[in-house]
């Protein structure tokens, strides 16, 4: 059966969910004691699960230049932790959030997913960048910046599988719609 991975937060992850249940999916919300009542959560993770995403958020941590994962507070890792579990077990992950284009990375927590994504080699990334209203599929990184490319009115194919439906919390109404479209 076709399945979500997501976080249940307010935002994208809960669209995500209402358009994936509707569509008959199923929908695992990750989370981990402590995450609070905004999320709707429905598989919560223990914290040697949490700790298992460390080596891979590190590596993260690198590429994207952010700070360091060993100086932020416990409930900052547990949120990037949780976003590797919602990407580990994924054949393809559509992401709605802003797009970097001076070195091609996704912004705020969703950059995180994504960046997992990319480095797990999960062949299909998919990007709805809000500001400009584009969907784009990654296509490799060359000399350090990540190349995204898009065609005009172009967006993913309908969920399927095993993915990850991720995004900001303060998403647009364009990045609603985005979502909602991309299950047509």
């Amino acid at each position: 059966m076709d399945t979500c991975f997501s976080g249940g937060a307010e935002g994208a992850d809960q669209e995500w969910g209402k358009c994936a249940e509707k569509a008959g999916h199923n929908v695992v919300h990750y989370g981990f004691a402590g995450i609070g009542s905004r999320h709707k959560v429905n598989y919560i993770l223990l914290e040697d699960e949490l700790k298992e995403a460390d080596s891979y958020i590190e590596k993260a941590d690198k590429l994207l230049k952010r700070g360091n994962f060993t100086n932020y507070s416990n409930y900052v890792k547990n949120i990037l932790r949780r976003n590797w579990w919602q990407v580990s077990n994924s054949e393809r992950v559509y992401a709605v959030a802003p797009l970097n284009i001076e070195d091609g990375t996704v912004r705020g927590g969703t950059g995180w997913a994504v960046q997992n994504a990319i480095d797990m080699h999960i062949p299909e990334v998919y990007l709805f960048d809000m500001p400009r209203r584009i969907w784009y599929r990654y296509d490799g990184t060359l000399n350090g910046i990540q190349m995204w490319v898009n065609e005009w009115g172009w967006k993913p194919p309908k969920p399927y599988g095993n993915y990850t439906g991720i995004g900001s919390r303060e998403i647009t109404d364009a990045g609603l719609e985005a979502i909602r479209k991309v299950y047509e």
